[in-house]
């Protein structure tokens, strides 16, 4: 028979919460892992830039930011079309000294659109859709919660029953 003492099994409760926590930031950060494409698009969004557009249509103006700042921009043509925006869609903006990511925040906005950067491309959508392809039904966070939840508990119970075996042991 196994004698354990509080000690020993805090630090059982520990190793079971790294454990279970390392398996799901693996998870994590396989779906996640940079992109050097990515990396580029991020520091371009950071990148001051002037934008000019007087009547241009939608699809345009992205091709002229893709040009201007050699990244990859796509339209999600399928949630424009449920939103019922054209890409024909005239777009009025004149901003300068602004970050590209600025710049986009406020021309998207009127549209009711937003962007993200995934796959290596950064892509125009809804924000409804946005919303849908950045949430993950369990995200590392949940996962670390319930791991330490999980660990608590199990070292709760081995440290009552560990206690109870010391109190009721006769000799």
């Amino acid at each position: 028979m196994f004698r354990f003492t509080i000690r020993d099994l805090m630090w059982l409760t520990v190793a079971v919460a790294a454990f279970c926590t390392g398996t799901q930031l693996d998870r994590y950060w396989e779906q996640h892992r940079a992109d050097p494409r990515e990396a580029s698009i991020r520091a371009a969004l950071d990148q001051v830039t002037d934008v000019k557009f007087i009547e241009k249509p939608f699809s345009g103006v992205f091709d002229d930011l893709k040009q201007r700042h050699a990244i990859e921009i796509q339209l999600d043509i399928r949630a424009l079309d449920d939103a019922n925006i054209p890409r024909d869609t005239p777009v009025t903006c004149s901003i300068k000294g602004v970050t590209l990511r600025s710049a986009l925040n406020l021309m998207l906005d009127k549209l009711d659109l937003t962007y993200l950067v995934q796959n290596g491309v950064l892509k125009i959508t809804t924000k409804a859709e946005a919303q849908k392809l950045q949430s993950t039904p369990f995200s590392l966070k949940t996962a670390m919660w319930l791991a330490i939840a999980a660990a608590v508990l199990l070292g709760a119970i081995l440290c009552d029953r560990a206690w109870r075996r010391g109190t009721t042991s006769t000799p």
